[in-house]
């Protein structure tokens, strides 16, 4: 009850001291948090195995559903399910006209087969396969054919293949059933295009394995220190085998040929040494791109000059956005293109590559395509020590001149990065005023090895330097008003907000923090911590060892910094909380009143790490925007 009067309390403070706005004003900001928080997604696109159909998933806020389309027709269905947010659900084609619906949830696995019937309209039959086993891969060119796993007690995965025309599925589930009998451990495998399993790999500290399938019995063929190795893909004519191998920070494409048993260096060399996916093509098994981050976007990097020609001709009409093809038919004629950039939150086209037509097939969030949309800019500069950090600096609705400067960094801190793509809260709060700058501080990934190993021990420390001296160049360069700037993040985001608030008062005015860890010394109190050695090595590597560094974490708390707090803060948790306990919250909420500083507290009862309900995203954000506009936009 203290606390409920507490919070209605500070509301009531800050109200108080609030700017005027019209009722029209307030409405309009209560639609913007609406159409920005809104549930109602479309995405992972797909063609049928034979191009005719294209599935994609729709999810309202409640549940995920599908739509089934039909390219010639362009007619249409919908497969509704049940299955809600805390479900990982997918579509996977099997055939031409049959599809399954996966759903994994923290219990259980379903499996479920639906038939696509055409004709004056599409009709779906659907038949209930088998539980506790997950796709690993579909096997598209093959007819009701898939490769299913299922998790050992051995910690391994064993896996099956299933002919689902056969009418007793449990028969080929047997332990004689599984495919990978003896690399149940490994990192993954690879099948042919005829479902038989041919390859499995392992990447560890002390080096790399390859081994092949020959005629049942696993042969190593390749093992060396200091290395990894990723199988791409295997030709669909089962000769070739694509493979990428890093060695001293440099990646290089091999091949292995399954009939002379022998490695070739790939006539390819690789310009981009840190490449991030691999493109193949969908009719012969064939790499012909890599991807890479560049920019905080993807980029290809083509490998023959047919897939470079349908990327060229694409750009001919896709001219002023970053793009990627999702899917092909096997015939490749038919292309479902994916443009995105920062300042474009999703669109799915329909590319004809035989007469170049481009065809609109949805957005991927509907409720924002009406917004005009700011594009970020990337942003470069030297921290305190010399190394460069990549930032990403994305206007508001106004302008940078006239805008305050909401400064967002991300989660982690180790192994997290932000990207330029378009983000919801970004966007939110450029369409409500404010000016949003995103920084890639030491810790992050996809810059790296050093760049993240440079992120050890530094809460409170260079990681907060970082995002210092990427908001002045931010400031600097872009006439941003310097009496103008708060700090907002979640998790570490959190802590880092509530920390650089402390350190720098002179550049930032207030702090918003939700999940936010606000005692280091609590992390090591945590039931998890004491039960997972692995989680135990981490914290003592990344964050600091308690047992010789207790002093060390303590002053780099918010909690132990009280004093020294002296801008208006927000801080928000959510009760179930198993990552940052709540704690964190109620420690410093206590020690924020008993000190009379000015602040804002909310707990949400029935959120965890991250705000999932809609209702309360708009009650946080609806409150982010009434502090904001008290804190630095008076």
């Amino acid at each position: 009850m203290i606390k409920f009067i507490l919070t209605i309390s500070i509301i009531m403070f800050f109200s108080h001291e609030a700017k005027t706005e019209s009722k029209d004003e307030k409405i309009k900001i209560k639609e913007i948090i609406s159409d920005f928080t809104s549930p109602e997604t479309n995405e992972s696109f797909s063609f049928s195995p034979n191009g005719n159909l294209v599935s994609y998933t729709v999810f309202n806020g409640f549940n995920y559903n599908f739509i089934i389309y039909d390219v010639e027709k362009k007619i249409s269905t919908i497969v509704k399910t049940n299955y809600g947010a805390k479900n990982d659900t997918s579509l996977h084609w099997i055939g031409s006209k049959s599809f399954i619906i996966q759903s994994i949830s923290p219990y259980n696995v379903h499996l479920k087969k639906y038939s696509v019937h055409t004709g004056d309209k599409l009709t779906i039959e659907k038949t209930n396969l088998i539980s506790d086993y997950f796709i690993i891969d579909g096997l598209p060119l093959l007819e009701d054919t898939i490769i299913v796993g299922k998790h050992s007690d051995g910690n391994g995965i064993n896996t099956f293949k299933l002919q689902l025309s056969e009418s007793n599925l449990k028969k080929q589930l047997t332990p004689k059933s599984r495919t990978n009998r003896s690399v149940e451990n490994y990192d993954g495998w690879l099948f042919n295009s005829n479902g038989a399993i041919k390859v499995t790999y392992r990447n560890s500290a002390n080096g790399s394995s390859l081994k092949i399938n020959d005629n049942g019995r696993w042969k190593e063929v390749f093992e060396e220190k200091e290395s990894s190795i990723h199988p791409i893909s295997i030709s669909n004519n089962g000769d070739t085998l694509y493979l990428l191998k890093t060695k001293d920070k440099k990646s290089s494409l091999l091949t292995y040929d399954f009939i002379k048993k022998t490695f070739n260096e790939h006539s390819y060399q690789i310009k981009q040494h840190n490449p991030s996916g691999f493109v193949t093509n969908k009719s012969t098994g064939e790499l012909y791109a890599l991807t890479y981050i560049y920019n905080g976007q993807k980029r290809y990097e083509f490998i023959n000059d047919l897939a470079k020609k349908l990327h060229d001709d694409i750009r001919e009409k896709i001219k002023e956005t970053s793009f990627y093809i999702v899917d092909s038919t096997k015939k490749g004629n038919r292309h479902i293109i994916y443009a995105f950039d920062s300042n474009n939150a999703g669109e799915y086209y329909l590319y004809n590559s035989e007469n170049k037509a481009l065809t609109l097939l949805n957005y991927r969030k509907p409720s924002v395509s009406k917004y005009k949309l700011k594009k970020s800019v990337v942003i470069k500069n030297q921290s305190i020590d010399g190394l460069t950090i990549e930032s990403y600096l994305t206007p508001s609705t106004f302008g940078y001149n006239s805008s305050p400067l909401v400064v967002l960094p991300h989660g982690g801190p180790i192994g997290i990065r932000d990207f330029n793509y378009y983000d919801e809260e970004v966007h939110l709060l450029s369409q409500i005023g404010y000016s949003v700058l995103q920084t890639n501080y030491r810790g992050s990934s996809g810059f790296g090895k050093e760049f993240l190993l440079a992120g050890k021990k530094q809460w409170g420390r260079l990681i907060e330097q970082d995002i210092l001296s990427a908001t002045n160049h931010a400031v600097n360069t872009f006439t941003i008003p310097k009496d103008k700037v708060c700090i907002y993040g979640a998790s570490y985001g959190g802590y880092s907000a509530l920390m650089s608030v402390i350190m720098y008062p002179g550049i930032f005015q207030c702090a918003i923090s939700y999940a936010g860890v606000t005692d280091l010394t609590l992390l090591y109190t945590e039931y998890e911590y004491h039960k997972n050695s692995e989680l135990e090595n981490f914290y003592k590597e990344f964050i600091g060892d308690p047992n010789i560094e207790w002093l060390t974490l303590l002053n780099n708390s918010p909690t132990r910094n009280i004093n020294s707090l002296n801008a208006p803060v927000f801080i928000a948790h959510g009760a179930k909380d198993d990552i940052v306990d709540m704690e964190h919250f109620f420690r410093l909420e206590y020690l924020l009143e008993k000190n009379n500083k000015k602040f804002l507290s909310h707990l949400f009862k029935n959120e965890e790490h991250s705000i999932n309900y809609i209702n309360n995203k708009n009650i946080f954000y609806m409150k982010m925007y009434n502090f904001l506009q008290n804190s630095i936009n008076k």
